[in-house]
């Protein structure tokens, strides 16, 4: 598989699973899963290219970098979503979180940031 392909996998699962939380912090008017989903999905990603690529040498940095990413991603979204939980409310969202248009470019700057 080429890195182009890769990135474009890589692309798409991204891109799907915002939009999936999206709709969801969206429909219900919440924002408890936005950072969340930022955080998770660098572990998703992380665990994609680790084991669905055409490079069959496992190497010790690979299981290095992957397990110290999907950490960092763990720590990251627990530390958040925990935070949001005990605020009840993240402030950057409150004049946004009801429009479609404003929300969803923060969305987008999230899937760009991933």
């Amino acid at each position: 598989m080429s890195d182009f392909h890769n990135f474009g996998i890589t692309l798409l699962i991204t891109f799907l699973y915002q939009l999936f939380f999206f709709i969801i912090a969206y429909s219900f008017g919440f924002d408890y899963v936005t950072d969340f989903a930022g955080g998770t999905n660098f572990i998703l990603l992380a665990l994609y290219t680790r084991f669905y690529n055409d490079y069959n040498n496992e190497s010790v940095i690979q299981n290095f970098t992957t397990f110290f990413v999907c950490l960092w991603g763990g720590r990251l979204s627990c530390f958040l979503l925990y935070r949001v939980i005990i605020l009840n409310e993240d402030k950057r969202f409150e004049n946004i979180r009801n429009s479609f248009i404003k929300f969803g470019i923060f969305w987008i700057f999230q899937m760009l940031w991933v």
